[in-house]
């Protein structure tokens, strides 16, 4: 439930994360959407490598692994100093979101057939759990200082996106 509610969160944080990369960096809208973009390739090559990986090693060191790079790359992307090394460390949380679907498939073959259903849609309210999460993060983390909308926090986006990588760090924990 925590990787599903991290995975949402991660994918929420595109929408604030892309908007003030590009404010802060005076970002065209094509490196805007590139920041997305990363993420998202950075998925289908996580579950590439990670599907390998949980065949070969097993399901729960693939699964771990994945936690770990949302983890580092998630907290790293807090810390890009421009466009480029977000984009490179963005890609890295996606791929890493991309080992995010190991423990689903865990759950659904040791699930009881007459539970199953029920248990993998109960799942999926994490999700929600994430979004409000993250939603109320941000309203914290990009408020205006002044009121007006000109006294933003420099390092609003950059805590924002800090705070997103820990929900990973405590399912590892978990």
């Amino acid at each position: 439930g925590l990787c599903v509610a991290a995975d949402s969160i991660e994918v929420n944080l595109l929408s604030f994360l892309s908007v003030e990369a590009t404010r802060e960096w005076g970002l065209e809208e094509f490196w805007e959407d590139t920041v997305a973009a990363a993420v998202f390739v950075g998925e289908v090559l996580g579950c590439f490598m990670f599907g390998m990986l949980a065949d070969k090693y097993g399901r729960l060191p693939a699964f771990l692994l994945g936690i770990v790079f949302v983890s580092v790359f998630g907290v790293a992307s807090a810390l890009a100093g421009n466009l480029y090394q977000l984009l490179i460390l963005r890609l890295g949380v996606g791929m890493g979101i991309g080992g995010f679907t190991v423990p689903f498939d865990l759950l659904a073959e040791t699930c009881p057939p007459h539970l199953r259903g029920l248990v993998l849609c109960a799942l999926w309210t994490f999700w929600t759990f994430g979004s409000v999460t993250l939603n109320v993060l941000a309203a914290a983390c990009l408020r205006d200082m002044d009121g007006v909308g000109k006294g933003r926090d420099p390092l609003g986006w950059r805590w924002l996106t800090f705070f997103a990588a820990i929900p990973p760090l405590i399912s590892l924990f978990g």
